[in-house]
């Protein structure tokens, strides 16, 4: 296994990891660094996020890094994707909504997170820790974005028209998501 894996350092790289009194070894044809296939990262959380049906767009920070309404009703091409996350540093963003199925209840303050869960009386079983909260995610049913849900600074409802900082994409799956709820049936209250 460790030797597959020098071959594939050393045909992406072409730098040689061979060992030994040998200073000259022979050499395979060098691949491009395109040719090589991801072996990690950003570009393919991105792809395995689009290819479990999410529409994904790049962020910087909380803000969009490319004009991004087109992908509430397309998903990104793997050239976009390449372009967007191959090497540029910019972090994934899910574009909430009817094309992805998601509404994400965004919980940015702790006051917001105890009304969430007690008067207001949401959860989820998908839930994904944020710098300063939680993002709690329903399937969608058609909501559309709010801000301050119950007069609450920093309780907000991202569902189409939105999107989400994807903090942690390894929790983002399709069947997770069919685990959810929506909203509706999560609580008696509208939200």
């Amino acid at each position: 296994m460790i030797e597959v894996a020098f071959e594939i350092l050393e045909d992406c790289s072409g730098i040689s990891m061979a060992s030994g009194s040998d200073a000259n070894p022979p050499r395979r044809k060098a691949m491009r660094l395109a040719d090589c296939p991801p072996v990690g990262g950003v570009l393919d959380q991105a792809r395995r996020l689009v290819a479990e049906g999410f529409s994904v767009i790049p962020i910087a920070g909380k803000i969009p890094a490319v004009a991004w309404k087109g992908y509430q009703s397309r998903r990104a091409t793997d050239s976009e994707l390449v372009r967007w996350f191959g090497e540029s540093g910019s972090e994934i963003g899910i574009v909430t909504g009817e094309l992805s199925g998601v509404t994400v209840i965004d919980c940015d303050s702790q006051e917001a997170r105890e009304l969430a869960y007690g008067d207001l009386g949401i959860w989820s079983n998908l839930v994904q820790a944020t710098t300063r909260g939680v993002h709690l995610v329903f399937k969608h049913d058609g909501e559309r974005n709010t801000v301050r849900l119950g007069g609450v600074a920093g309780l907000d409802r991202r569902g189409e028209g939105g999107y989400v900082r994807c903090t942690q994409p390894e929790r983002w799956t399709r069947q997770a998501v069919e685990r959810c709820r929506t909203i509706a049936e999560t609580t008696s209250q509208k939200c």
